[in-house]
């Protein structure tokens, strides 16, 4: 059971790039409550092994980052750019780098 939790909630099995993404952690859920847990583990009764699996899922959904995607910035700043002549602007910032 220790190593199902460990393959699959602690955070040093989280898919990552340096990892080539091999870890168990899909979820990418890193919490070092969790991790405490996991590693506390040896000592547990079965009871208390039974409840813990019970808690993994509730403290990783508690304490997981909203993951952001590049498109909840598409237009950004639009109010911005509505009263500018975007090639004037270009050309500009670009004769700029030349000086």
């Amino acid at each position: 059971m220790l190593e199902d939790l460990r393959g699959q909630w602690h955070s040093s099995v989280i898919q990552r790039p340096e990892n080539r993404f091999a870890g168990g952690n899909r979820a990418r859920g890193g919490n070092p409550r969790v991790d405490a847990l996991i590693e506390e583990i040896g000592s547990l009764s079965t009871e208390e092994l039974a409840e813990l699996r019970n808690r993994m899922p509730i403290e990783v959904e508690r304490r997981k980052q909203k993951l952001h995607s590049v498109l909840e910035l598409r237009g950004l700043g639009k109010e911005f750019w509505r009263s500018i002549d975007v090639d004037a602007y270009l050309k500009e910032e670009r004769d700029s780098w030349e000086s």
